[in-house]
């Protein structure tokens, strides 16, 4: 590939003779003033951040003069070549009474120059001492473009392209000259005036830019302006066909006009977003959808959403009481048994009894549970207390802290201390003569340890609740009866309570 030579337009242009008709070419200084000086006509750039320069003039002077050049129509007016907002910040502080201002100091060149030489000139020294937007560096490569081609014509040569020669001139790269041409030949307004102003940055700008015009249009009705990266995804999905105009009728038999909707909706979900090809009411994140809701679906999705919303509370409402009523049924009784053994003992309510796997329970629980005052019960993840005796493995423990019978504390008497012996030990030595649920000691041949979930005797052999069959010796057990048929449930203010938290949750 053949090396490509780089080329220096300022030194192209050195020293054209034939540009330069009259005069000496001499440059001097002179003190002119300022209603003599006039706005080159040719002068595009626009006149921003006065006030700051005004400011810096007022505070420490004109620091740098103007560079003018005689008007050829009128004697003893100067136009400007550079130094047009220096020029207006002046007329703003004489307007205000500084008249010390009023005249200031110039280059005058002399001679004159070919038209697009004057004009070359003038975008030179303005590309070099000013800050300018993205439009004016697209209107200065225009300008430098036809001015170079004028200038080819009246035979100055441009070795290589001239494409590089014009980025050279407004001192920007290549790419970003043709960015800023797709821009201006293709934006559509509103953007064009925003992105003249300057309000609207090159990349998105650029996107929006290489769009199809209605799609521009419909963008532009937008609140809020999709970021870069979600215009970019509009319009690559645009270059695969999508138009975001859905065919489709509601329920109701009437054309769907959400296509806006869909349109924004692409770009705010990356990879979610729809293209219209499916209707709010069908679609997994719209109306249908319980964990995500799409904010760009119709009203008529939105109110098919909250309905269904509604009816899926009123079923967890339903379930939570019932789970409630279960564990009502189940632990009301015997927390009314505990509550009395430990009313009879005296206890107060922050003893605590020991119970099992699940963990302790306090008398106070115990009490309020009796009166049918349930809350939920973060131990171990479950929803309500487990305090029956199935879930009772300290039998022992429990009653000593209770002062009352084991058989008292397993249903098998409402005596607190009935006359007849009661076991204070496991049963020993004897097997039950019927099929009977209780817990358990076994060997397991290095001493004794005591199984912690319910222990079934089917007349031939002792298994866990599963089925699984123990092999190992029983050493000692205790009775377990069947839980009682439930008293009546109380405290329906307190159940009440627990279902407005059931659905709390159960909707979180």
């Amino acid at each position: 590939m053949a090396e490509t030579k780089s080329f220096n337009l300022a030194e192209i242009l050195k020293d054209v003779p034939k540009l330069d008709t009259t005069g000496d070419g001499q440059k001097r200084i002179a003190y002119i003033d300022i209603a003599r000086l006039e706005d080159d006509p040719k002068n595009f750039y626009t006149l921003s951040d006065l006030d700051s320069l005004v400011e810096n003039i007022e505070l420490v002077g004109l620091q740098q003069p103007l560079l003018v050049r005689p008007d050829p129509d009128a004697t003893g007016y100067f136009i400007i070549v550079s130094g047009h907002r220096r020029r207006a910040a002046i007329r703003k502080l004489v307007d205000e009474g500084r008249e010390e201002l009023r005249t200031i100091p110039c280059i005058v060149e002399s001679g004159q120059a070919s038209e697009a030489m004057q004009e070359l000139r003038l975008i030179f020294a303005n590309s070099s001492s000013r800050k300018l937007t993205d439009a004016e560096i697209a209107d200065q490569a225009d300008r430098v473009t036809a001015l170079l081609y004028q200038l080819k014509e009246e035979g100055v040569e441009f070795p290589g392209r001239m494409r590089d020669h014009v980025a050279e001139a407004c001192q920007v790269s290549k790419s970003k000259l043709a960015r800023l041409k797709v821009i201006k030949e293709k934006l559509e307004s509103p953007f064009i005036q925003r992105w003249q102003a300057g309000e609207l940055d090159e990349s998105p700008a650029y996107e929006l830019a290489r769009m199809p015009m209605d799609i521009q249009w419909r963008i532009g009705r937008f609140k809020q302006l999709p970021s870069t990266y979600d215009l970019r995804r509009i319009r690559e999905k645009a270059e695969e066909g999508a138009t975001w105009n859905p065919e489709l009728r509601c329920p109701d038999g009437k054309p769907c006009t959400h296509g806006d909707s869909f349109l924004l909706a692409y770009g705010e979900h990356p990879g979610r977003g729809c293209d219209g090809s499916k209707c709010c009411m069908e679609c997994h994140d719209g109306a249908k959808c319980e964990y995500y809701c799409c904010d760009r679906m119709c009203s008529k999705a939105k109110a098919a959403r909250k309905e269904r919303q509604r009816q899926e509370k009123g079923k967890a409402a339903t379930a939570a009481k019932k789970r409630l009523t279960a564990a009502q049924r189940k632990t009301v009784p015997f927390a009314k048994r505990v509550a009395r053994a430990a009313d009879a003992a005296g206890l107060e309510d922050d003893v605590r009894i020991p119970w099992g796997s699940w963990g302790d329970s306090t008398v106070g629980d115990a009490r309020d549970w009796a009166d049918g005052h349930f809350i939920r019960w973060p131990a171990y993840g479950v929803e309500y207390p487990r305090f029956s005796p199935d879930d009772l493995s300290k039998p022992l423990a429990a009653v000593k802290v209770l002062k009352c019978s084991a058989d008292y504390l397993l249903g098998l008497t409402d005596d607190l201390h009935p006359s007849a012996p009661a076991p204070t030990e496991y049963i020993t030595g004897q097997i039950p003569d019927r099929p009977t649920e209780a817990m358990g000691l076994f060997d397991l041949g290095d001493g004794l340890d005591l199984y912690r979930t319910p222990i079934r005797w089917d007349g031939k052999r002792w298994t866990f609740s599963g089925g699984v069959t123990i092999d190992s010796p029983c050493v000692g057990w205790f009775p377990i009866p069947d839980t009682p048929k439930a008293l009546a449930p109380t405290g329906n203010q307190a159940e009440n309570q627990i279902v407005e938290e059931a659905d709390d949750d159960d909707e979180t």
